[in-house]
């Protein structure tokens, strides 16, 4: 192990390393800052998927020292944190945290108007690191600022990453006091647990719920419109070799033939099914956001029961093989031009958008690439070298996938073949879904 980095891992282990302290103002919960809206809380990084708890802790330092060395908040360490909560009495455990409002309530029982959560996995050889600035106060709290890195890299250089990834955060989140642009985290990798779920229960009455349009059909439930996927194989991961190595082994996949939604899910959509929309970003032909992938699921189950279909989320290999329209080597969702494909981070004026304003690619399937993440039905797992047919994922996990990218992101973040995750239980601004479901319904 190097020097520095075990350096770090005693350091942390015995609190050595922490911000400068300070005398936080006694009373009631909420009323901690010692100079008004100045606090900044560093909350302990997340160990997620194969990542060394302490070594997380580490790079927790990491964050802080650059925060701090920066000089623009009054910095509250995991320890403060820590002692602040036990003195007020907080019971609330972020552990029960499963999105951004949840961190933001608990800030502001700490009496921190600014708070900097993320997390670090390791998948094979990559390191994956994701921090989020959230404002807790005025009239639209929220995430300020996410930056994630990928790093196939050593000890020394995921610290040099991380560093760089902190000043990156800092200097997007802007001066303190600037209003929130609140939506928004990316992927923590991202991808969720949970244990698998039952297949979806169908209505014993069968009910008309579909009429054939051209080579596709549409939802009549919904109104969703599907396009027919033909069967065939194709080359799955890193094949342009500017991935990360979790999009390694390339190796061939051959799939049977499904029908995949035209479109994202819509927020007019899931509050047909739902009843109620949970999105940030409201509009009835934008995709609905703030989804889980258990959330996915319900909406699933209700539609099946309401329709007598077997929708369901597509596997990461159905996603992969549609987006690049039937398997062609295309390094984003349609080709190669990311602009006319996708809504991103250099042209999403910081919002979602309806779906389908985008070109589509050679499968008649749009926003692919951006716009919100889809979840899929896989559990995160290394790829297997050889040949597959019709692939499922990993047995076993704490994580879903989630593909394609979104508003929020680079470039990098849309290709086709990259891959995310959080946990089934996680919701953002950028977290949404689509459809498939076998031929011939």
């Amino acid at each position: 192990m190097q020097i520095r980095l075990l350096i770090l891992l005693l350091l942390a282990a015995c609190h050595c390393l922490a911000a400068p302290s300070f005398t936080f103002a006694a009373g009631k919960a909420g009323s901690a800052a010692k100079k008004g809206d100045n606090w900044l809380a560093v909350m302990d990084l997340t160990a997620t998927y194969g990542m060394d708890a302490n070594l997380a802790k580490a790079l927790t330092q990491v964050v802080m020292t650059e925060v701090s060395r920066q000089g623009r908040y009054d910095v509250m360490s995991p320890a403060d944190i820590e002692a602040v909560a036990k003195r007020e009495g907080i019971t609330q455990k972020l552990s029960d945290c499963d999105n951004g409002m949840c961190l933001i309530e608990f800030g502001r029982k700490l009496g921190a108007r600014y708070m900097i959560a993320g997390d670090v996995s390791k998948i094979g050889a990559t390191y994956v690191t994701t921090l989020k600035f959230l404002d807790t106060g005025g009239d639209n709290p929220g995430v300020r600022a996410n930056e994630n890195e990928k790093c196939k890299c050593s000890d020394d250089d995921l610290i040099a990453t991380v560093e760089k990834l902190a000043a990156k955060l800092m200097a997007q989140a802007g001066g303190a006091g600037a209003p929130a642009v609140v939506p928004a985290s990316a992927p923590s990798p991202v991808v969720a647990s949970a244990s698998a779920s039952p297949p979806p229960t169908l209505s014993s009455a069968p009910r008309p719920v579909s009429t054939i349009s051209g080579r596709g059909f549409t939802d009549t439930v919904t109104g969703m419109e599907f396009v027919p996927v033909p069967a065939g194989c194709f080359q799955m991961g890193d094949t342009f070799g500017d991935g990360d190595s979790d999009e390694k082994p390339v190796h061939e996949v051959c799939l049977d033939a499904f029908s995949m939604g035209k479109f994202e899910v819509t927020q007019g959509q899931w509050k047909k099914v739902m009843g109620s929309n949970p999105s940030r970003f409201k509009g009835s032909q934008n995709p609905v956001e703030q989804v889980s992938w258990n959330d996915a699921q319900e909406f699933i189950r209700k539609l099946n029961q309401q329709t007598g279909k077997t929708y369901r989320l597509p596997t990461e290999a159905e996603w992969e093989y549609a987006c690049r329209s039937g398997g062609k080597n295309e390094k984003y969702c349609g080709g190669d031009n990311l602009d006319s494909l996708a809504r991103y981070n250099k042209n999403n004026g910081s919002t979602t958008h309806s779906v389908g304003q985008k070109q589509a690619n050679g499968l008649g399937l749009y926003d692919m690439s951006g716009n919100v993440w889809e979840w899929c039905s896989d559990r995160l797992g290394l790829y297997a070298p050889g040949s597959q047919r019709n692939p499922t994922g990993a047995s076993s996990g704490s994580y879903r996938v989630l593909r394609g990218g979104s508003w929020f992101d680079a470039p990098a973040v849309a290709r086709g073949a990259n891959r995310y995750w959080y946990k089934p239980s996680d919701r953002d601004e950028n977290l949404g879904f689509r459809l498939v479901s076998p031929p011939g319904q």
